[in-house]
């Protein structure tokens, strides 16, 4: 009978799986195979012990691939093609800076830094009074309003503080942290 498969006929002649014509390079099936894993592994290994010239990569690349190429030259055109009115950085710093301006600029924050806050002060300095919004209400006309608070039925409890051991408060302290996180 004849035999279906890869290298028929090769073990009949007296030829293991791995010798002769009908080895394993003429079917991946005749011998154990890496899976993908350890195969990018293998290939991992072998280009890390080889030495690597990225002027000479980046040469073979543009001399092979065109659309490497062709994005490349883009981008440098990009980045020279910049019309002269348009500024292409933003934010740069001028490194001939006037020491006079400097030092104004200085004193004045430190001057902003000691000037107290607050709106009452302002009016002090220009001679006026905020008005008096009661001079638009009678007071005898103004009512205040309490909540009852009370339970019809229940006698009221009395507030007493409680004793809290110290440990609690940084029981706390962690409890605060966790929720923070």
């Amino acid at each position: 009978g004849v035999k279906a498969g890869c290298g028929a006929g090769s073990e009949a002649e007296g030829r293991g799986p791995r010798g002769g014509e009908g080895g394993a390079g003429d079917c991946p099936l005749a011998g154990p195979q890496y899976n993908t894993t350890l195969l990018l592994g293998r290939e991992l290994q072998q280009v890390l012990e080889a030495n690597f010239n990225p002027k000479k990569a980046v040469q073979q690349q543009l001399r092979r691939s065109s659309v490497t190429r062709q994005c490349l030259g883009e981008r440098v055109a990009e980045g020279l093609n910049v019309p002269v009115d348009r500024q292409r950085y933003s934010g740069l710093v001028s490194l001939t800076v006037p020491v006079q301006e400097v030092l104004s600029l200085a004193v004045q924050e430190r001057l902003s830094l000691a000037r107290p806050r607050g709106d009452n002060n302002n009016n002090k300095e220009t001679g006026t009074q905020a008005p008096d919004l009661m001079m638009f209400h009678n007071v005898t006309e103004l009512v205040t309003e309490t909540p009852y608070l009370g339970v019809q039925g229940l006698s009221a409890l009395p507030i007493q503080s409680q004793a809290r051991p110290s440990a609690s408060v940084f029981t706390l302290y962690q409890k605060l942290k966790q929720w923070e996180a």
